[in-house]
């Protein structure tokens, strides 16, 4: 028994040294392993005086934030400028032992970690807000062990250094809450149009819940998923007793009515707007000195909504919906509204300004303005007779006498009228008018020419019939009225200049006449909702494209409609994008005069 004992205590000797030396290695690999990942950690000594990079913020004519680039941040909050119900919130949702965790809270990491073996996968991080903030202000997003144990030291330092408020509030002044919005008053700003102060609870709660996921729930593009998330917010607030179950309740019947919500396609314009910004940089237009911006444009809501309606009313209906791009310009070339597609989250390209396609017949106004530029008239009775070129012969789409008035043969889109015309005065002239008007695009000198084969993008189109509007001379469209940097100065101004004569004042007022018959009583009658209306349809072979371009004395538009891998659509004779020009230009308000 005695010796047994004895074996018993000697086990026990040599398996406590080997727990102690097991305690001390670890103990001594964690502090290796500490020291090693310390190494070239930043320092958290000036974490309030971090600088947030410059940002663009793009403006409508009426002041309206439409869009911001870089992100958009508010002046910096102090704790007691913000209200009890955001903290409240955030904490509830977010950290729910955020004042009393040392910046990493132990139960949290063991829920996540569970999660993560159960699923098999590195889903939940059980990140506290001070490791959030660590994470945002000193680290990557990359999601690694090695990023997670860094953001661990990193937090425990913030909480060595800095008070819970400093550190809570440094993150609701540092954390993105979608939409472009840095911070909580930027967010404030942005869905509310008020100050962070005046958040009322549904509200806070409302902000609280994008943190998960900012971009994806963002109110002004998911209003519905973003109330969703406010509500389990606001339940999470009951449950932490911050709310009695009376106010919880009201809060849940207090839906937030969404300010600055982002007007449907306006993407499209101001990613046009930031290109053209980067231009008028480069062209040293002005200079930046890394300053934040604020861009003033010409862009009117009201009248990129009516667009966007238009379009979505009049196409709704298709069984395979195709694409469609309109520019809306005011008389002197100043862009109101731009839709690059039916949908900028399904695809961001422009194809307003970017997409080339055939114009078809609407680009005879370039034929007829050459012949007119030399000495043609419109009443005069020009040649409709079938002609052939080589081996290509085009057709009518409806009889045509041989002859007949050059405004009747233009109302009516006649095709070998337009054919002879353009082979009359030379393919080379019509390529010059077109280019003196603001067509860019490569155009290709076949024959076809005539019949609108060579592709141009819809706002040089658009642009080139403003041009006839304004009484033969150039308009360039733009955007941008002025800048103004972040410390108040303007570095860029538009100064508005007629643009130079184009084509003889007789030619204007002739091409105006064709186009106000073609758009009162010619192919183009679906878009005539007054008698000024003056335009041209455009449909080419098989109706893969279709258009109409036009102006009244108040504004100038263009509308295509198409799929992007061109395919034949059941639209002969433009009749859905003269509707669609019909209806959003009846928003057009008066133009200013005097």
């Amino acid at each position: 028994m005695g010796k047994a004992r004895m074996k018993r205590r000697t086990w026990r000797r040599r398996a406590l040294k080997a727990l102690l030396c097991l305690v001390a290695l670890t103990a001594i690999s964690i502090s290796v392993g500490y020291v090693w990942i310390s190494r070239g950690l930043p320092s958290v000594a000036n974490m309030t005086a971090i600088v947030p990079p410059p940002e663009v913020e793009v403006r409508a004519n009426d002041g309206g934030v439409i869009a911001r680039y870089g992100g958009a941040r508010g002046a910096p909050l102090t704790y007691d400028e913000i209200p009890t119900a955001m903290i409240q919130a955030v904490v509830a949702i977010e950290d729910r032992r955020f004042f009393t965790h040392g910046g990493v809270d132990i139960k949290g990491i063991a829920r996540a970690l569970w999660f993560d073996i159960a699923n098999q996968r590195f889903a939940q991080g059980g990140s506290t807000i001070t490791q959030q903030l660590a994470k945002r202000l000193y680290l990557s997003s990359e999601r690694t062990l090695m990023r997670k144990l860094k953001e661990v030291i990193l937090a425990r330092r913030l909480e060595a250094n800095y008070t819970k408020e400093t550190i809570l509030t440094t993150y609701l002044n540092q954390v993105y809450f979608g939409a472009g919005a840095y911070g909580l008053q930027a967010a404030a700003r942005t869905y509310f149009n008020r100050p962070a102060a005046q958040l009322s609870v549904s509200e806070a709660a409302m902000l609280a819940g994008l943190l998960k996921a900012p971009s994806r729930i963002a109110p002004t593009r998911d209003p519905d998923a973003a109330w969703t998330r406010a509500k389990l917010v606001i339940d999470a607030m009951a449950d932490e007793r911050y709310l009695t179950a009376a106010e919880a309740r009201t809060a849940h019947e207090q839906r937030p009515v969404i300010a600055n919500s982002m007007t449907s396609g306006a993407r499209y314009f101001t990613d046009w707007v930031m290109a053209r910004l980067a231009a008028i940089e480069k062209q040293g237009g002005f200079s930046r000195d890394d300053r934040s911006l604020v861009v003033h444009t010409s862009f009117a809501a009201p009248l990129q909504r009516a667009m966007s309606r238009a379009i979505n009313q009049v196409l709704d209906s298709d069984q395979d919906p195709p694409q469609a791009a309109g520019v809306l310009l005011a008389p002197d070339g100043a862009v109101l509204a731009m839709m690059g597609g039916r949908n900028y989250q399904a695809s961001s390209f422009n194809r307003a300004t970017a997409s080339l396609r055939q114009p078809g017949s609407a680009f005879k106004i370039f034929v007829y303005g050459a012949a007119l530029e030399a000495g043609a008239t419109p009443f005069e009775m020009i040649d409709a007779r079938p002609v052939s070129i080589g081996a290509w012969a085009p057709a009518n789409v409806s009889s045509s006498p041989n002859r007949l008035p050059m405004i009747d043969a233009f109302a009516k889109s006649v095709n070998t009228a337009a054919v002879r015309l353009s082979e009359g005065v030379g393919r080379d002239a019509v390529q010059a008018f077109a280019r003196s008007l603001g067509i860019s695009s490569k155009m290709t000198p076949h024959a076809s020419l005539a019949l609108g084969t060579s592709e141009v993008r819809p706002l040089e189109l658009t642009a080139a019939f403003a041009s006839v509007m304004r009484g033969g001379r150039r308009v360039a469209p733009y955007a941008i009225v002025e800048i103004q940097a972040s410390d108040g100065e303007v570095v860029y101004r538009f100064r508005p200049e007629s643009g130079p004569p184009v084509m003889k004042p007789t030619t204007a007022r002739a091409l105006h006449d064709l186009l106000q018959k073609a758009a009162q009583s010619g192919t183009g009658r679906a878009a005539a909702f007054r008698d000024d209306v003056a335009g041209k349809t455009g449909t080419t072979q098989r109706s893969q494209d279709t258009w109409f371009v036009g102006y009244t004395r108040d504004a100038v538009g263009g509308v295509w409609i198409g799929h992007d891998e061109p395919r034949a659509m059941d639209d002969a004779g433009g009749r859905r994008p003269a509707r669609i020009w019909r209806q959003m230009m009846m928003a057009v308000p008066p133009a200013k005069t005097g």
